[in-house]
């Protein structure tokens, strides 16, 4: 567990990342959810040498599952997932669930329920690892604000020399990357988030939880519109409701399924968590 935030005593919160893997850009959410929250992250292994990522859903919420009860033995729990994490915050909750805890609160951050017919395939995916660094450089620069630098056929026609075109690219803006990183650092980012997206297009889970499932959704449509296409979820509540046997209470914040995470937006998205949250005063 990284520690964002230890002052109070209010319940922890334990929050997933995306297939971006890294828990950086989870810093200004705990910074809005206050100076007395204690927030603890779970960053996605393998970006560090050495680690190795889970190859499912449940090995990597295990993964975690670990971590969390090394920090805090007995619920209740409360746990928040953005993206690809918000199907591991389930399966973490279902987890803890079988082991007899509680869950106060499950948050899940604009992903949708498990669905066998779901297309996750973006038409430009063409599986290559160019593909895979493409769309993580578009994660980068929509949390940073900054236009995408290079289009998906331009890096096909760099080649090999295309990691290291944005490798400079991204240590040019101090995105992420420093000045002594290597292809070597950025290629462990690619195959991370390689191995979490598809782990989360292959997981499915019938499981249902006692406890209520919080669905926060981003209210604005993300930058490429092929893959707004290829991701829609025209279900009720994104299928959630058929995961507990609770209510699913839906909340939309401002922003697109990354901006939702960057300021000013994440202050709203605080605001919105905080409402649900279980205090211990």
């Amino acid at each position: 567990c990284v520690p964002l935030q230890t002052q109070g005593e209010d319940v922890p919160i334990y929050i997933l990342p995306g297939a971006i893997g890294s828990v950086l850009y989870l810093q200004p959410l705990a910074a809005a959810l206050g100076s007395q929250q204690p927030i603890y992250a779970l960053q996605t292994p393998g970006l560090q040498p050495g680690e190795e990522t889970p190859d499912s859903v449940e090995a990597l919420a295990a993964y975690h599952l670990a971590a969390i009860r090394q920090q805090q033995p007995d619920g209740p729990y409360q746990i928040l997932g953005h993206s690809s994490g918000g199907r591991v915050a389930f399966d973490l909750a279902r987890q803890l669930e079988a082991a007899g805890e509680s869950v106060a609160l499950l948050g899940i951050l604009d992903t949708s329920a498990p669905d066998p017919q779901q297309n996750w395939q973006d038409p430009q995916d063409d599986g290559s690892d160019t593909y895979q660094l493409w769309s993580l450089l578009q994660v980068f620069t929509e949390l940073t604000g900054h236009a995408t630098p290079y289009a998906l056929a331009e890096l096909h026609a760099q080649g090999d020399q295309a990691p290291a075109q944005v490798l400079g690219w991204l240590q040019q803006h101090q995105i992420v990357f420093t000045e002594t990183d290597t292809t070597t650092n950025l290629y462990r980012w690619v195959q991370t988030y390689r191995a979490t997206v598809q782990g989360h297009a292959r997981y499915q889970s019938q499981a249902r939880l006692t406890c209520p499932i919080h669905l926060f959704r981003a209210n604005e449509q993300t930058r490429e519109p092929d893959a707004a296409a290829a991701f829609a979820d025209h279900r009720p509540h994104w299928g959630w409701d058929g995961h507990t046997g609770d209510q699913v209470h839906e909340i939309s914040v401002p922003g697109t399924h990354v901006t939702m995470m960057a300021r000013p937006q994440v202050q709203t998205l605080a605001e919105a968590i905080r409402a649900h949250l279980r205090h211990t005063s």
